[in-house]
């Protein structure tokens, strides 16, 4: 799943940043106008937990869906097939059994995000590493070239911090009492 969403994201940032410059879009069928950039970058973050929650929900439900869509639906399964480790398809309730769990995940991350937005709102969790030229221009005003830094960075640091925290809970600990529920998904 991670070769297709890595795609996806690339898609929603392109055209977040498409966004910042153009505008809205007008989405075809459906006649919603969609500006992804203001979904993206927002000014403060909203103060209610069941916010948060909603937007990474509708967020993990846009890019995940897409990801499900081209890797196990017809026509574009059998592009991506002879790429799977594993040939067989889940049966779905493996599928509805992961969108919980998933769901759940997403709604674990939402409440550290609005702990830690708190104590960083009330200044109990300065930031150190902050550079200049990201502190002093708000999020609408920084350029693309600093928007594209950013997001290589954040990037490489998911990826370092993911790896990591990966390994910790492959000890013998925390395998048995939090990670084992994970090697059983197909």
């Amino acid at each position: 799943m991670g070769a297709a969403v890595f795609p996806v994201v690339i898609f929603f940032v392109a055209v977040a940043l498409w966004n910042r410059v153009n505008g809205s879009f007008l989405v075809p069928g459906i006649l919603l106008n969609v500006n992804v950039w203001n979904g993206m970058v927002q000014e403060a973050p909203p103060e209610e937990w069941w916010m948060v929650f909603l937007e990474n929900l509708l967020l993990w439900l846009s890019v995940y869906s897409v990801a499900y869509m081209v890797i196990y639906l017809e026509p574009s399964s059998s592009i991506f097939r002879p790429f799977k480790f594993n040939p067989q398809y889940p049966e779905r309730s493996m599928v509805l059994r992961e969108f919980f769990r998933s769901v759940r995940g997403v709604l674990i991350c939402s409440l550290m995000e609005v702990v830690t937005g708190t104590l960083f709102k009330y200044k109990y969790l300065p930031s150190s590493l902050c550079l200049t030229w990201m502190c002093e221009t708000a999020p609408r005003d920084l350029k693309i070239s600093s928007l594209l830094f950013i997001f290589v960075l954040l990037y490489l640091w998911g990826d370092t911090h993911f790896y990591w925290t990966h390994r910790m809970l492959h000890t013998r600990w925390l395998y048995k009492r939090v990670h084992k529920e994970h090697h059983q998904s197909y």
